[in-house]
């Protein structure tokens, strides 16, 4: 379950940084990197905890 979350933010991630690429819509490319750095804190804390 924890990793179907952590993938979940990556997908958010990509999703958002393709809406994002329109002009206009930066709100959408700072989510991104928001839900970019959420996926590799999970990764990461993922690995320390296993």
């Amino acid at each position: 379950m924890k990793h179907i979350i952590t993938f979940s933010c990556l997908i958010a991630a990509i999703a958002l940084y393709i809406v994002g690429s329109v002009p206009g819509a930066t709100v959408f490319f700072i989510a991104g990197l928001f839900a970019e750095m959420a996926f590799w804190i999970r990764l990461f804390q993922g690995e320390e905890n296993e």
